[in-house]
């Protein structure tokens, strides 16, 4: 076979040689030519659509040819798909202000909004999707499906209905006395609640001209599915109710002496409904303290020229943060339709009850200093915050004994802790001030590292750190970045092909032999960029200006795309995966091979997938996230005042901007934007493309 890769690389040879039960592997070919394409072409050179086989059309072939097409065509599936989304969205928002006494007011806000939303999305009768299901419930030997269903397609409808209102009442003081006191305060309550409705249903064997459907009747437990087991239909009415109900009260205030000297403090009490079953864990006190020293006040600081303004703040206080994926309670799914061996009604137990559910909490010290020198001329800021994470949610193992298989046997509790400290600095220059001439810059700098201090869990523990567990899968560990990158140490292939790793101590590890723990990893660094900022830059001259933005990033790692897995052995009537990663045609095909190629062999036996998850979460495929990316450049020209004056208006300025230039540097050559590559195996994201604005501002 032959074939193209999605970087052109041309894949030779035969892709797989081996059986399954004497049938050929799921493959993919051309219709016309039986060719494997991994890469496939949604039309030939005429521009018709091309029609390929999803499944194995050895096995579909020999079901008899009262089956309908087993095939795909891309464009054929736009033309038979109608995806319909409606959204309604109203919202009502009412303020009313009572002045009570000198500086003292009550404020009552209102706020409604409500959202409709409908998508609807029909697959018509030849739909690939609607003929796949009618074959799959056509028994072996039977010229008629299981269902009655003769015409018609597939009619999906999702309607969905939200409803938020905030009740809010406060009392507000701004007072000033001997013209040396200043104080700002704020007292009050907020009511905040949202309802959602979610309804939706399938109909089967539906005419979109008359709005008729076929009613289906099935029992699973007496059909055994073309596809070799038990099968639910699917599609049933389903109804999904949720209200969440907040409610807050909170106070600040700011008092400043001769506007030299100012302390400030707020506090919250928070509420949340589905957050904790006991009062003491769902609600929590949320409170911030502050100082902030103008020095530009002082004499001593006064008589210096050079210095305009001089600031010190400094802040500590507690934030917290809920999720609203996790419940206190059971979660608990009843099953449609029915459970298969007693055809009886039935529930699943989805996750386990957590009654000591509680707010995740950040302790959050910072220090800031504000400054303007040279007649303001140079003017910035350098912030440093220290963050200590708390009660933070982490998945959690929980003994088999006590809960089995539910939840996969995991528990998200608030047990972990994590430091996270930084540095912001941003400043800005004029460099030329004149009559006709303007120019100035502004530079960020940030600085941000993160540590998980505790996990309450021994990552020596990890018995799922077998042969197949990959580095993305372990969780915090303490010690490390929360977005850590541990790879495998990449040993080379051995004589057949295989992925062989070092463990911690430099010995050989063979695929067929297991690694001990976390230690025989290798730490890469992090997912996130450790330095990061911008520089932008805007000039005038009279009436025309320039305006430019640079963003850069350094000190992160991404993983390679690369393969995520070779087609593995399955039924006639499993689709297959085909990666579309150009390290295929690199792969080991032969001995000797191995001295020139670190992509493993194609297998179909478990191991073969273990030395494919070796090679693709090893140190080699770790690349640098490092890059200097222009972000848009801006061209502006005001027209002068005395045209447009006689037009009667006040201002008229065109501006014509360009965004998403791309990259001018980046540190790995291997020609991946950072930003837009996802995990291994995956295609990388499109990029973004650069777009052109133009725009007219008028002001009368």
């Amino acid at each position: 076979c032959r074939g193209l890769l999605s970087n052109g690389a041309l894949l030779k040879g035969s892709f797989f040689k081996n059986t399954n039960n004497g049938l050929p592997l799921a493959t993919i070919y051309d219709a016309s030519a039986s060719t494997l394409l991994p890469y496939q072409m949604l039309a030939d050179d005429n521009g018709n659509g091309i029609t390929y086989d999803r499944l194995t059309p050895e096995y579909t072939s020999s079901l008899g040819s009262h089956y309908r097409d087993w095939r795909y065509n891309y464009l054929q599936e736009l033309a038979l798909n109608d995806n319909v989304l409606k959204d309604n969205n109203y919202a009502v928002v009412i303020n009313l202000e009572i002045p009570i006494y000198k500086g003292l007011k009550a404020v009552a806000m209102y706020g409604n909004e409500r959202s409709f939303g409908s998508n609807k999305r029909y697959e018509a009768e030849d739909s690939f999707r609607n003929r796949s299901l009618l074959n799959q419930f056509t028994p072996v030997g039977e010229s008629t499906n299981a269902l009655g269903i003769s015409r018609g397609g597939i009619n999906n409808i999702v309607n969905t209905t939200v409803n938020n209102y905030t009740v809010r009442g406060q009392l507000n003081y701004n007072g000033m006395w001997s013209e040396v006191h200043d104080l700002t305060a704020i007292a009050g309550s907020e009511i905040r609640q949202t309802q959602i409705e979610q309804g939706a249903y399938r109909m089967y064997g539906y005419n979109p001209e008359t709005g008729f459907s076929t009613p289906v009747s099935y029992a699973p437990s007496s059909y055994n599915t073309v596809m070799g087991y038990l099968s639910n239909l699917g599609g049933a009415p389903e109804l999904a109710d949720r209200t969440r109900r907040f409610l807050s009260y909170f106070s600040n205030a700011a008092y400043s002496y001769r506007s030299k000297y100012t302390i400030s403090a707020s506090l919250r009490y928070d509420d949340y409904n589905n957050f904790g079953l006991d009062r003491s864990f769902r609600a929590t006190p949320l409170w911030s303290t502050g100082f902030k020293w103008n020095a530009k006040g002082e004499k001593f600081i006064k008589e210096v020229s050079i210095i305009n303004q001089l600031g010190l703040r400094a802040t500590y206080g507690v934030n917290g943060n809920i999720t609203q994926d996790v419940r206190p309670f059971t979660y608990i799914s009843l099953n449609d339709p029915q459970q298969n061996e007693t055809q009886q009604p039935s529930a699943s137990i989805l996750a386990m009850a957590n009654p000591q559910l509680r707010w995740e909490k950040t302790y959050v010290t910072n220090i800031g200093l504000d400054f303007g020198l040279f007649e303001n001329r140079l003017t910035g800021s350098v912030d440093y915050y220290n963050k200590d994470g708390r009660d933070l949610l982490y998945t959690f193992p929980v003994a088999g004994a006590y809960v089995g298989n539910i939840g996969t046997g995991l528990l998200k509790r608030n047990t972990a802790t994590m430091n996270g400290k930084g540095v912001d600095i941003g400043l800005t220059g004029v460099i030329l001030r004149k009559t006709d001439w303007m120019w100035d810059v502004t530079a960020n700098f940030s600085y941000n590292k993160n540590e998980v201090t505790d996990n309450r869990f021994d990552p020596n523990d990890i018995s799922q750190f077998t042969y197949s567990y990959t580095p993305i899968g372990i969780g915090y560990l303490a010690g490390y970045p929360s977005d850590k990158i541990l790879a495998f140490r990449h040993a080379g292939l051995d004589q057949n092909g295989m992925t062989q790793v070092y463990d911690k101590d430099g010995k050989i590890v063979t695929v067929t032999d297991n690694l001990k723990g976390v230690e025989d990893l290798k730490y890469m660094g992090q997912a996130s960029p450790r330095y990061f900022g911008g520089f932008r830059t805007s000039a005038r001259y009279k009436q025309f200006s320039i305006y430019a933005l640079l963003t850069y990033q350094f000190g992160s790692l991404f993983w390679k795309p690369s393969v995520e897995s070779y087609m593995a052995p399955g039924r006639g009537l499993t689709e297959p995966k085909f990666d579309l990663s150009a390290d295929i045609a690199d792969r080991w095909q032969k001995a000797g091979d191995e001295n020139f190629t670190n992509v493993p062999a194609v297998g179909a036996d478990i191991f073969s997938q273990y030395s494919l998850m070796r090679y693709s979460y090893s140190d080699i495929n770790v690349l640098k996230g490092d890059y200097i990316r222009l972000r848009e450049i801006a061209l502006s020209y005001e027209l002068p005042k005395s045209p447009i004056n006689s037009l009667k208006l006040e201002r008229l300025q065109l501006t014509g901007s360009v965004r998403n230039l791309g990259l001018i540097w980046t540190a790995n050559k291997a020609g991946y934007d950072p930003d837009f590559v996802n995990l291994v195996g995956n295609t990388s994201n499109l990029r973004p493309v650069p777009t052109f604005n133009f725009s007219i501002n008028v002001n009368f």
